[in-house]
């Protein structure tokens, strides 16, 4: 029952169809479903209830969608999908704080940057020490004006650390 499921996602013309078969999707569990739905996040749909359901179901499917969310983020996609990936990774919450730092060490800037500002809003302890050292390893100056203004406060020191040691004059209004 997925792989019709799955085609009727993607194809059929009525939103109220997508939305439920995104909803039926994650009931259903399947990991096959993953990839459609992470498509389904952003693909502009006119009737956008199709994405908040495909979020949804993602939601449902937990923790084996997290490697497959991950994998999204440094894709050539839309910024709706990183987004719709960020978003649903923020709601996962705890159990997807061990892949995204293990995406800290990604070699792409964008990738990097969407991992750390999505375990800054988690708010996990585990990930202040990997979040400080991506830091002054990749030398960031995006990520540390994100610390500066993040609420915490061990960050928002290691931000000021890494200004002050790379010459970067921090201007508050």
């Amino acid at each position: 029952t997925v792989e019709p499921l799955i085609k009727a996602l993607g194809e059929d013309e009525d939103g109220g169809v997508r939305s439920s078969v995104a909803e039926t999707l994650g009931k259903i569990g399947d990991n096959r479903a993953v990839e459609p739905l992470i498509k389904a996040l952003g693909d502009g749909d006119e009737y956008s209830h199709v994405g908040d359901c495909a979020a949804n179901a993602l939601l449902i499917i937990g923790e084996p969608a997290i490697e497959y969310l991950i994998k999204h983020l440094g894709e050539d996609e839309t910024l709706e999908v990183s987004n719709g990936v960020s978003r649903t990774l923020i709601e996962i919450g705890e159990p997807a704080v061990g892949p995204l730092i293990m995406t800290l060490e990604n070699e792409d800037d964008f990738v990097r940057s969407f991992a750390a500002k999505i375990l800054i809003i988690i708010g996990d302890e585990r990930a202040i020490d990997p979040l400080i050292e991506v830091l002054f390893k990749y030398f960031d100056k995006e990520l540390a004006e994100v610390y500066l203004s993040c609420g915490n406060n061990q960050l928002e020191k290691a931000a000021q650390t890494w200004a002050d040691k790379h010459g970067y004059t921090i201007q508050y209004l």
